[in-house]
């Protein structure tokens, strides 16, 4: 989760501090990380919004199929990530999606 990887990277740097490398690649992979559930979020809010409406206007036709909203698919919790939330310094895998 991003709040917790923002946790993490904050409490490192005022530990034992980050070089300005290593706090863009971490800040780059929480903003993909953000980016996607954006996205799943987006799909999920355009389905619910469209099943309100073939609701609302009497169930014609079929209704919408939640797979043609679903454009990303979740990414498994910590998947690439440390116990921290964060890659360890110089770890470049990024996670799966």
């Amino acid at each position: 989760m991003a709040d917790s990887q923002i946790v993490a990277l904050n409490e490192e740097e005022r530990k034992t501090g980050v070089t300005p490398e290593r706090a863009e690649e971490i800040q780059a992979s929480i903003l993909r990380e953000l980016e996607d559930k954006k996205l799943a979020l987006e799909g999920v809010t355009a389905y619910v919004t469209d099943k309100m409406t073939w609701m609302r206007e009497g169930r014609k036709g079929p209704p919408p199929d939640f797979l043609d909203y679903a454009s990303v698919k979740p990414t498994i919790s910590g998947e690439g990530l440390h116990s921290s939330g964060l890659p360890r310094n110089g770890d470049r895998d990024e996670p799966k999606r």
